[in-house]
């Protein structure tokens, strides 16, 4: 155990960590390295990054657990606490046998026809020449499956407005997570604005729940089906079925688009990796490059950038001694990027999955330990299906010149529209783009080899 105290950051080099986790996180990382702590009261954070920092949080849930703003009493920020996402202990134990079958293998391959159904309608629906918003589309195209297959929804009005609510209460929400604990300002206002947002999207959960309530029937065994059958046979409870609809919309739609839209982006930029995934005849052996591709794109972009836990007790740290309250800032997106780990961490490198198997501490994009996301084979199985889909009909032209700049909390989305002209499969060619993209991904250069037309794809 290391006897020295953790080193204390300079709370200025915090000014931007709530509207860009990602460039402050790394920003600490490359000026402290992997442990750096700030106090605020009687409270000590500490930011804690790579394998160690991840093993010891993430193997311990019983000792490092999930917390969150807690909200007035009643508020609807109480509620959305009682999903997967904000439980510890037997309760989060027994919402996750609650769900898993739905997430066994079988379940899942079960989702295979109707995933693949839902994809070519949407895609079915475009046309060359057309300019869409990829990151909207990719959005729109998440919403529609978790609406169908998850949530066992018709209708998905509610569903959309739902995801737009989402967003707003989620901004706002790592905002106050953080000013909590940090030496971070949230006036009276930003926080009756987050206890608004929560209000007003609990309310459209609540006619989303309702909506599901009137097609229920019998032999439905998505996940609203099984909510709402545990909540009548009393194993849950109505505040409890809000919580976990909160989690299923976020676990699902969020974090599913954001996985889509980064990894078509990259392969824009990468045509020739693009070209090689239709020719991939590797699609048997379970080693096909575009399995590696989404690896790959989910280390360097992961859609979900950083996890929070608090101590219940005095516990280890990356070999310090740290007290119990303490709490812990973890993060996936500079875990991906430690040179150490993954040589090269900005290059785009699919390749490099065919000889590294890095531990589940040092590769995480789902998480690790006992709350690792269930859905990982369903997004897995999800993003392989859409993009090879998407690749046999269209390339994604983007204009010279494309700003492309992240917008992080506590997932990385694109900031503002991508716009992308829909080409006819054929000829793959990247173009330069502008944006802190570069500050995450080293692109191909001009003249480049990745850069230049690839072979005419037949």
């Amino acid at each position: 155990m290391v006897a020295s105290a953790i080193p204390q950051g300079d709370e200025a080099l915090l000014h931007d960590l709530g509207h860009d986790t990602v460039g402050c996180m790394s920003r600490l990382y490359h000026e402290y390295g992997p442990v750096v702590a700030f106090a605020k009261g009687s409270t000590q954070t500490v930011f804690a990054f790579g394998p160690e920092a991840n093993h010891d949080v993430l193997s311990d849930p019983a000792v490092f657990q999930v917390y969150g703003p807690p909200g007035p009493k009643n508020s609807a920020q109480r509620r959305f606490a009682l999903g997967l996402f904000g439980l510890n202990g037997p309760k989060q134990q027994q919402h996750r046998r609650l769900l898993m079958p739905e997430m066994t293998k079988t379940a899942t391959d079960a989702f295979l026809g109707p995933m693949r159904e839902i994809i070519d309608e949407t895609l079915d629906g475009w046309r060359p020449g057309q300019q869409i918003d990829l990151q909207g589309a990719m959005k729109g195209m998440g919403l529609l499956i978790a609406g169908r297959l998850l949530f066992g929804l018709k209708d998905l009005a509610c569903a959309t407005e739902a995801a737009g609510a989402f967003q707003e209460w989620l901004d706002d929400h790592v905002r106050v997570y953080f000013a909590q604990t940090l030496p971070l300002d949230v006036s009276t206002r930003q926080y009756q604005d987050w206890l608004a947002a929560g209000a007003r999207f609990e309310a459209i959960l609540r006619r989303l729940i309702r909506q599901r309530q009137e097609s229920l029937a019998d032999g439905q065994h998505d996940f609203m089906a099984r909510l709402l059958r545990a909540e009548q046979n009393g194993e849950i409870t109505e505040a409890e079925v809000v919580g976990e609809v909160h989690t299923l919309l976020n676990a699902s739609y969020q974090t599913t688009a954001a996985g889509l839209t980064w990894t078509l982006l990259m392969l824009a930029q990468h045509p020739d990796i693009a070209a090689n995934v239709l020719h991939d005849k590797a699609e048997e052996s379970g080693r096909s490059l575009l399995e590696r591709v989404v690896k790959e794109s989910l280390r360097v972009l992961p859609p979900v950038v950083f996890a929070i836990r608090r101590t219940v007790c005095a516990a280890t740290l990356a070999g310090y001694s740290v007290p119990e309250g303490t709490v812990v800032v973890l993060s996936q997106y500079v875990t991906h990027h430690m040179a150490d780990l993954f040589p090269e961490p900005e290059r785009f490198d699919p390749e490099r999955w065919l000889m590294q198997r890095p531990s589940p501490y040092a590769y995480l994009p789902f998480g690790a330990g006992a709350r690792m996301c269930a859905g990982a084979t369903f997004a897995m199985q999800l993003f392989q299906l859409a993009i090879r889909a998407f690749l046999r009909r269209f390339w994604p032209e983007l204009t010279y010149g494309t700003r492309v700049d992240r917008h992080s909390s506590l997932t990385m989305g694109v900031k503002g529209p991508l716009l992308v002209t829909l080409r006819p499969r054929g000829r793959f060619q990247a173009v330069p783009l502008t944006g802190n993209i570069h500050e995450m991904v080293r692109l191909p250069r001009l003249g480049d080899a990745a850069s230049q037309p690839a072979a005419q794809a037949a």
